[in-house]
């Protein structure tokens, strides 16, 4: 871990552990970073978040942590509304949709938009802590414009961890932003919400470590991740002409056998997540009642649909080749 450095004040130098189990069968466990659904917005993907569903349910050992940006609160922005609920019920549909997984969650962050709430109410309140309590859970909480700092133990080794939501408008140069981060800590594994986009890189650095009282100069790795997106290119997006999010959600094996982080940055190809085809029942969420609202424009204007989201929602889209009919989880969406 390196030579002794300057504690900081008590209260801020304390670093928590998250101690996680192997999955069955496996040498590593794995934590879901997931984040940035901006649900309410009406671009929320909701039938991929449903596939992350059933992997973590799957497999219990698994982790979750809450990247931010979970809801939309555009009324409260001051580029003006950009969504199609009221944010009392995007906080009420977010509850429901983390329930079936509240006991995997180990971290939530605040995004930017769950700021806007956090300004409103003058710092009086979070959304993050709301979301904690309705779901009666106590995961880390940092709180607005704050990221986490924690130690994975995973079998015999630790790997200390930063994770935040961050601001950046760098979805361009990803590595821009983490390189600001990896300025400022060393870490086994930094984490970052915001960008939208999935990505991934490594840096390595040199080190002094102590053993059996010789010093030695060893080298060092800190791995960067940016997390992805639940949601489709919002208006600002298209209209920028920023490059198209490919959803879902990086998962990150750490290693029990070896001190090893490894990145798995599309689920897709490495687990068949987004080819599973399952009725909402199977995870939990068959009394969803979230609203889905459509629209249909024909002459006489546009006319807004609402009804609860159904059964065909969930289903992965398909070819109409019957050789394909008897598709199997890995197959590609």
């Amino acid at each position: 871990m390196g030579m002794d450095g300057i504690t900081l004040d008590p209260m801020e130098a304390k670093v928590f552990p998250l101690k996680i189990n192997p999955l069955k069968g496996k040498n590593y466990a794995e934590i879901v970073f997931m984040g940035d659904f901006h649900l309410g917005s009406g671009n929320f993907s909701l039938s991929q978040y449903m596939q992350y569903v059933k992997y973590v349910l799957a497999h219990p050992e698994v982790k979750v942590g809450l990247m931010g940006d979970l809801i939309e609160m555009g009324s409260l922005s001051p580029y003006g509304a950009s969504e199609e609920k009221v944010g009392s019920i995007q906080l009420v549909d977010i509850v429901e949709l983390l329930r079936p997984i509240k006991d995997r969650i180990f971290m939530l962050l605040e995004g930017n938009h769950e700021e806007r709430f956090w300004r409103s109410v003058k710092g009086t309140d979070s959304i993050s802590r709301s979301i904690a309590d309705a779901l009666r859970i106590k995961p880390f909480l940092p709180g607005p414009e704050r990221g986490q700092l924690f130690v994975v133990e995973s079998g015999k080794y630790k790997y200390p961890v930063y994770a935040i939501h961050g601001s950046t408008g760098s979805t361009v140069q990803r590595a821009t932003q983490l390189g600001k981060i990896y300025a400022n800590i060393k870490t086994s594994l930094v984490v970052h919400g915001h960008i939208h986009q999935i990505f991934k890189d490594h840096r390595t650095f040199y080190e002094v470590n102590e053993d059996e009282g010789k010093y030695f100069l060893t080298v060092q790795e800190q791995h960067w991740l940016t997390t992805g997106c639940f949601v489709k290119n919002l208006g600002y997006a298209e209209k920028s002409s920023m490059g198209v999010t490919k959803i879902g959600a990086p998962i990150v094996r750490f290693y029990i056998d070896k001190h090893a982080i490894e990145v798995v940055d599309d689920p897709r190809v490495t687990y068949g997540i987004g080819s599973y085809k399952f009725k909402p029942k199977e995870i939990g969420l068959e009394d969803l009642s979230l609203i889905k609202y459509t629209e249909r424009q024909g002459f006489g204007g546009t006319e807004v649909v609402v009804r609860k989201w159904e059964e065909e929602d969930f289903a992965v889209r398909r070819s109409k080749n019957p050789k394909r009919t008897e598709s199997k989880p890995e197959d590609s969406q």
